[in-house]
């Protein structure tokens, strides 16, 4: 099933198409970011700490470390550049990133 399908399924008039973008992990925002260590202009990425896998074999072993370890890396989720990886994003309309943009 496709995002457009499921949306079409959602009344016009319900908020359900903007809690299922946002479930998706589909932002509504276009608002652009500049990297200063690499200069990338675009979105940012949400990067989590961690291991997809450690967690997934918690989980399998015993409740509690799955549980502990998966509020941990919840907790560690920053947003990133995806080019280079850093936590070094702003908005392309601030001051700095006017700069860095040459604009």
């Amino acid at each position: 099933m496709t995002y457009s399908a499921i949306i079409s399924a959602f009344p016009r008039s319900s908020i359900g198409p903007l809690l299922l973008s946002l479930a998706v992990g589909m932002s509504s925002s276009t608002e652009q970011f500049v990297c200063t260590t690499c200069g990338h202009v675009g979105r940012s990425t949400s990067v989590r700490r961690g291991s997809t896998v450690i967690e997934i074999m918690l989980w399998l072993c015993y409740l509690l470390p799955g549980l502990i370890y998966s509020v941990w890396r919840q907790s560690t989720r920053y947003s990133a550049c995806p080019e280079c990886g850093v936590r070094n994003m702003i908005p392309v309309d601030s001051p700095a990133g006017r700069r860095i943009v040459g604009g």
